[in-house]
């Protein structure tokens, strides 16, 4: 199982790469899971957190109520009796069980969601969850032990934030993408140019690791490449 050391000592667990990662960060003594992935993998989830002899979790944050970070997040919620926080413009989503179908970033998938967006929209329903705590805005980790804060971050959807850890690492969300090499662009979002505002929030954390919900981490350089060209090409644009 991956896993990663902070400045600090904590220790951050890649605990579900199947469609989406979720991440244990842990001191030894607490523990907050980052996000819950979908129920097809279920018990992918729940084996890596007993590997890891996790008995409790002291928070589950969700980076946005899309279904492949909230699917687990009721099961979890009453099987561990853990309080699920997320940000307030994504409750009510959460609460409903329904993930609103975002726009494309990219010439494919705007088509796939000009033509198909209607008909995945049923396919992407998941297991209600009542949030116990809501936020709008950065949110201080400090009551759950541990140094960090979680950033809202939107664009991907109204509501996604990140996970700072340490100053150190930066659990993303969908609003980075880990998967093509020469782009963190998402595939998908609800606001590209927010999106992309998003990234500078990002990069003025000043951490240097970066790990998104999808594909492998990524550098600050990497991030910097990516805004520079994109806020390049929406200059040039607004000048056109």
């Amino acid at each position: 199982m991956k896993h990663w050391t902070t400045s600090s000592g904590y220790t951050i667990f890649r605990v579900l790469r199947f469609r989406s990662n979720a991440f244990l960060v842990t001191n030894g003594r607490n523990n907050l899971l980052v996000d819950s992935g979908t129920k097809r993998y279920r018990r992918q989830l729940l084996w890596s957190l007993a590997k890891l002899g996790v008995s409790h979790l002291d928070a589950l944050i969700l980076t946005h109520s899309h279904f492949d970070h909230a699917g687990n997040a009721h099961y979890i919620q009453n099987r561990f009796h853990t309080p699920v926080l997320i940000h307030s413009d994504e409750a009510g989503y959460l609460q409903n069980g329904q993930t609103p179908v975002p726009g494309g970033t990219m010439l494919l998938t705007r088509f796939l969601i000009r033509n198909f967006g209607n008909k995945v929209g049923s396919l992407m329903k998941f297991e209600p969850c009542e949030a116990n705590q809501t936020f709008k805005t950065r949110l201080d980790l400090s009551k759950f032990g541990f140094k960090g804060y979680i950033l809202p971050t939107p664009g991907h959807s109204q509501g996604s934030v990140s996970i700072v850890i340490d100053d150190d690492i930066v659990l993303a969300g969908d609003a980075l993408f880990g998967v093509f090499p020469a782009s963190v662009m998402p595939p998908y979002a609800q606001d590209k140019g927010l999106m992309i505002q998003s990234w500078k929030i990002l990069l003025d954390t000043g951490a240097g690791s970066f790990f998104p919900a999808h594909g492998k981490p990524l550098t600050i350089k990497a991030i910097e490449s990516c805004y520079n060209k994109n806020i390049r090409n929406i200059t040039l644009n607004s000048q056109s």
